[in-house]
């Protein structure tokens, strides 16, 4: 393909302000009379076949003659996520980054003060002290399942929000707890709306970055949840030895509210689908009632794979479907497992080691763990600096188009 053809447009993100085709399936605009599009091309094109120079995804099925489909204004949409002002894009991966922070601060904060904790409560049994901790990691598991398909219905926003409101609540109540099955109880609950920035804001981050772009923000993204484990137990620690277990987890609560109301103002909505039926809602409201009901309005993303069901079904399904098919998922998933066990035991187990063994005061032996932030930090950086080069380096060897993804030479 030449390097004067005309710029493929943008599926994978969000916009505001779409165009609108009269005809069902096309899913940009694509003039195939112009000289510099190649033969190839509009042949392909002529035959209905535009998948070839978009990635936008078609309607599963074809719309009656009259139907308005919904779509981007071009490649080059202002109201576009990946045409966002670096400023507007940085500000909506750093307040997801901050979501992502707070939570997993608040599945270690409470390490160095667990025996505080159970000296309160009468907790003699280790396994009962060590779940304080680790059961906020164990809502991880199923939060996912149900926060990831509501955001694919309702949108990245608006379910990180109120996930993240629901995890300020329970996180709230941990500080008024009166006995260890209230605390745990709460601690799961709580973990459960935490589990949500991070599974929900790669998305976020796809909407809003091209691939080539997105080292950068992936870097300082998944930072958060590994800094997240060493800065917690710190902080906790010092308020553990200065005040009470209690101020450990309102101390998060009042930054977590501090960061959810600059997300009210600083995360605006990014999820392709949702924001085009928006656009296709305001112009239902606009068309004339007695045509409205006569011409169906959709967008390019509908059909029986946006129903909820589909969606659901599709959730709870492909996780496990990967993890039995793919190797490169079972290898990955596996060494994963392993690396955070192995994290958790450290944050479980550093403060019986140095405060019962070399018998340090709670906030020296909270310094501990910033070793494990150094060596995160340092390897975080080091990915951060490659990743862009390295995808770009083997975008160009296998002839691949940066800007959609797909093969520069068509099959």
């Amino acid at each position: 393909m030449t390097d004067k053809m005309p710029a493929p447009p943008e599926s994978h993100s969000s916009s505001a302000s779409p165009t609108i085709h009269d005809e069902p399936g096309v899913t940009g605009p694509l003039d195939v009379s112009n000289e510099n599009v190649p033969e190839n091309l509009k042949e392909e094109t002529n035959k209905g076949k535009a998948a070839q120079v978009t990635t936008a995804p078609e309607p599963r099925e074809k719309t009656e003659d009259g139907a308005l489909i919904v779509n981007w204004d071009g490649p080059d949409d202002p109201q576009n996520p990946k045409n966002w002002s670096k400023k507007k894009k940085w500000a909506a991966t750093l307040i997801v980054s901050a979501f992502t922070f707070i939570s997993p601060v608040s599945s270690s904060m409470m390490a160095p003060a667990s025996e505080q904790i159970a000296g309160q409560f009468g907790i003699t049994n280790s396994t009962v002290i060590a779940l304080l901790t680790s059961v906020f990691v164990a809502a991880y598991a199923f939060g996912p399942l149900i926060l990831g398909p509501l955001s694919e219905l309702y949108g990245r926003s608006r379910v990180l929000q109120l996930a993240n409101m629901w995890y300020l609540a329970w996180n709230l109540g941990c500080g008024f707890a009166q006995n260890e099955g209230q605390l745990i109880a709460f601690r799961f609950l709580a973990g459960l709306g935490g589990s949500a920035p991070l599974s929900i804001g790669g998305g976020v981050l796809g909407d809003l970055w091209r691939p080539e772009e997105r080292g950068q923000a992936i870097a300082i993204y998944s930072l958060a949840p590994l800094l997240g484990p060493v800065i917690g137990p710190t902080c906790g620690a010092w308020i553990a030895q200065k005040s009470t277990w209690r101020w450990v987890f309102w101390a998060t609560t009042i930054v977590d509210a501090f960061i959810q109301v600059l997300g009210v103002f600083f995360l605006k909505e990014t999820f392709p689908p949702v924001l085009l039926e928006r656009k296709a809602a305001r112009i239902r409201k606009t068309m004339d009632p007695e045509k409205a009901g006569a011409r169906e309005v959709r967008t390019v993303f509908d059909g029986a794979d946006r129903h909820w069901k589909n969606i659901v079904a599709k959730a709870l399904v492909r996780p496990f479907a990967l993890f039995i098919h793919e190797p490169i998922v079972q290898l990955l998933g596996i060494y994963m497992a392993f690396v955070y066990g192995t994290l958790y035991l450290f944050l479980t187990t550093i403060p019986g080691i140095f405060e019962g063994v070399y018998r340090e005061k709670v906030g020296i032996a909270g310094l501990h763990y910033l070793a494990l932030g150094v060596g995160l930090t340092g390897a975080s950086q080091v990915n951060a600096r490659m990743l862009d080069k390295i995808y770009k380096y083997f975008s160009a060897k296998n002839d691949v188009c940066t800007f959609t993804n797909t093969p520069l030479q068509p099959p």
